[in-house]
């Protein structure tokens, strides 16, 4: 719903210009909290697919915590192991 709020002042700038001050504070209101809100969900599902990961990984005797991912300066990933 927040998304279709934000949509909807959108739309009213895009009609009505002079509306301007009021709908500005509101649709910064609103994306702040679209963003807390995906960040939230984004914790939450990666989260789950650690859980999952590790649920897999456990049937080996292993755990996410086993592995690290460093960036280099290409922008590509090194996956490195360590036994604990």
């Amino acid at each position: 719903m927040l998304q279709e709020a934000l949509d909807d002042l959108k739309k009213l700038l895009e009609l009505d210009p002079s509306y301007k001050k009021v709908a500005e504070p509101r649709m910064a209101r609103l994306e702040k909290e679209l963003e807390e809100k995906r960040k939230k969900e984004q914790e939450e599902m990666m989260g789950q697919l650690k859980d999952m990961g590790n649920k897999f990984l456990g049937l080996f005797g292993l755990s996410l915590d086993n592995f690290k991912a460093d960036k280099d300066e290409n922008g590509s990933y090194k996956i490195n192991f360590s036994q604990k």
